[in-house]
């Protein structure tokens, strides 16, 4: 990692104490064959920074397999004239996918000292949004059956109804 400014370690600090709030991280001792990745910053468009754990090195070591992802490119067969639509962010949506007990090594970085290990399904993993998606397809399919009509986009949903009280409805089921 590269040297950081004072600002920038407290946004990295910041940062770590909620993922050990939210138990996303947990501190652990060194073990065998364990793999330390590391953190950068990435700018954002509002001029801050946002931290990004940097699985580009383990990601040469996943075996990646291919899945058809949705995408807004599916819009032009679902949308109809005078719809109405909603975006829904599950804010965190993988931090509810936990890691194996035994997968966890390969997901560990140091900060200030401290050696830390994700739980939970971090961004940045090759295999990350096809488990993700694999999950969700279930509850996707329910929701289809009851006549809602959706994209999804990893954790970001487009729901689309025909009037306002109908899309209200299916943002509730959904």
């Amino acid at each position: 990692m590269t040297a950081l400014n004072q600002k920038e370690k407290h946004l990295m600090s910041t940062e770590v104490r909620e993922m050990l709030t939210k138990e996303v991280t947990v501190p652990v001792k060194p073990c065998r064959d364990q793999f330390l990745s590391n953190w950068f910053l990435v700018p954002l468009k509002d001029g801050g920074q946002r931290p990004v754990f940097n699985l580009k090195q383990l990601n040469q070591h996943v075996m990646y397999q291919h899945f058809k992802m949705e995408g807004l490119f599916m819009i032009k067969d679902l949308l109809k004239v005078g719809d109405f639509m909603l975006k829904i962010d599950l804010k965190e949506a993988y931090s509810v996918l936990s890691i194996s007990q035994n997968h966890r090594k390969f997901l560990r970085f140091k900060w200030e000292g401290t050696l830390f290990e994700y739980t939970a399904l971090p961004f940045g993993l090759a295999e990350g949004p096809r488990f993700f998606i694999k999950i969700m397809n279930p509850v996707i399919g329910i929701l289809r059956m009851m006549g809602v009509r959706m994209i999804i986009y990893l954790d970001d949903i487009l729901l689309m109804a025909e009037n306002p009280q109908k899309l209200e409805i299916h943002r509730n089921s959904t």
